[in-house]
């Protein structure tokens, strides 16, 4: 229980008190896999391993994924040269549009407004993904899911994203 004794000496005594609590219904094998899932937590830069990982173990909500996604796209609304980059792809003016933009506005001041800009539009993406297909005229459908590498079996519905993305700031550190 190596990782999750790291994540238990950040909490404050009333925390410790009840995790430990939860922990001491586990029987080994589950102690070795919560321990397993909250070392990949920290691993992912997670501030809060233990949190992540204890609410996918006793809830059954897939957490790693959530995370993982989330991460993701959070990095994507950071990398302003990268999006800037991609535009050319839709714009062939957009290096000249940023240039401009830059100079007038100052380098800083851009990239500050469009990391914001970033979230924002991926904060709304979010949401169509934790609606699903909003077509209910349609027998067909769609939604984010688990799925086992090896078995491809589909598992679990992934959904509550934008929960967690309004916070990602304080729950993620940025590599």
């Amino acid at each position: 229980m190596e990782a999750i004794n790291r994540c238990l000496a950040n909490l404050d005594e009333r925390e410790q008190k009840r995790y430990r609590f939860e922990f001491a219904k586990l029987d080994e094998n589950q102690q070795q896999q919560l321990d397993e899932l909250v070392a990949r937590m920290e691993n992912a830069g997670a501030t809060k391993p233990l949190s992540w990982a204890w609410s996918e173990f006793s809830e059954g909500i897939p957490q790693w994924a959530r995370f993982m996604i989330l991460k993701g796209i959070y990095q994507s609304a950071n990398d302003v040269e990268g999006n800037a980059d991609a535009a050319l792809e839709f714009n062939q003016d957009a290096g000249e549009i940023f240039e401009e933009i830059s100079k007038a506005v100052g380098e800083k001041k851009l990239k500050q407004f469009l990391t914001a800009y970033s979230k924002g539009m991926l904060y709304n993406m979010i949401g169509i993904f934790d609606e699903g297909n909003p077509d209910y005229d349609s027998k067909d459908s769609w939604l984010l899911v688990t799925q086992d590498r090896e078995s491809d079996i589909i598992a679990r519905p992934i959904s509550g994203l934008h929960e967690d993305f309004l916070e990602f700031d304080r729950e993620y550190t940025s590599e």
